[in-house]
C-alpha cells in the first residue's frame, strides 16, 4: 500500500468529522507553508446542521502549546464538536491547516492534528504524508466549502493532465484516487483550470457564522 493510500484510509476516518470520504487529496500542498499567512475571515465560530446532526467548528491561528521551534506563522487549526438527533455527543476533533491563495482561488491545506504527531520539537522535521485540499470562499456570514470527490481526481490523472494514483474496484469504478505531483505543478494545474475540474461550480457545504473572531 502507497503513502497516498494510507493517508486516504486515514482521511476517511478524519473526514467522519467533516464529509465522509469524498475528497482531494495530495501528497503535496499547494504551496509552502512558511510563506502562508492566517486569513481572519475563517476566525471564529460556524455552524453546520442537517437532519442528522449539528457541528460547531471553532476556527483559529493553531497555539503552539508544545513549544515546537518553528512553526508556520500561517498554521490555523480547526476543531470541531458534534451533537446528533439522539442528542448524542461525538469526540471532539480538530484538523490542521494552512491556507493557499492562487488567483481569485483560496484552499485549504488540511491534515489531522494526530498525522504531525504529539511531540513535535521543531517544525522543520515534521511531515506530514498527504493534505486534504479543499477550496473555499466566505462570503459574508457564510463559508463555502468544495471538497471534489474521487471521481474527479481520477479524471485528472486519466487524462495526463497532473500526476497522481488511482486503485479501482474489480468492477472498475474507483476506489481510492489522490493526487502527487509537486507543489509547483499543483499550484499551476490549479490556476490553468484545473480547479473547475476538481471542484466544479457548486460548493458541497456551506457553513453559517455563529460568531466573528474577536
Amino acid at each position: 500500500m502507497s503513502a497516498l493510500q494510507r493517508f486516504a484510509l486515514s482521511a476517511i476516518a478524519i473526514l467522519t468529522l467533516t464529509i465522509a470520504g469524498c475528497f482531494v487529496s495530495s501528497t503535496n500542498p499547494l504551496s509552502d507553508p512558511a510563506t502562508s499567512t492566517p486569513d481572519d475571515k475563517l476566525f471564529g465560530l460556524w455552524l453546520e446542521k442537517d437532519e442528522r446532526e449539528t457541528q460547531v467548528w471553532t476556527i483559529g491561528r493553531a497555539s503552539n502549546e508544545s513549544d515546537a521551534k518553528n512553526v508556520p506563522a500561517g498554521l490555523m487549526r480547526a476543531a470541531a464538536t458534534r451533537i446528533n438527533n439522539q442528542n448524542e455527543v461525538g469526540t471532539p476533533g480538530s484538523l490542521l491547516f494552512f491556507v493557499t491563495t492562487l488567483g481569485e482561488g483560496t484552499y485549504l491545506n488540511v491534515w489531522d492534528d494526530d498525522l504531525a504527531g504529539k511531540s513535535i520539537k521543531d517544525w522543520k522535521q515534521v511531515k506530514i504524508p498527504g493534505y486534504m485540499v479543499i477550496k473555499y470562499r466566505v462570503v459574508g456570514d457564510s463559508l463555502e466549502l468544495w471538497h471534489g470527490n474521487y471521481d474527479r481526481v481520477a479524471s485528472v490523472i486519466d487524462k495526463g493532465l497532473v500526476k497522481g494514483e488511482i486503485t479501482r474496484e474489480k468492477n472498475g469504478s474507483v476506489k481510492t484516487a489522490g493526487l502527487t505531483d509537486t507543489t509547483e505543478n499543483l499550484a499551476r494545474f490549479m490556476q490553468n483550470g484545473g480547479d473547475k475540474l476538481l471542484y466544479g461550480e457548486k460548493p458541497d457545504r456551506i457553513l453559517t457564522r455563529l460568531r466573528p473572531g474577536k
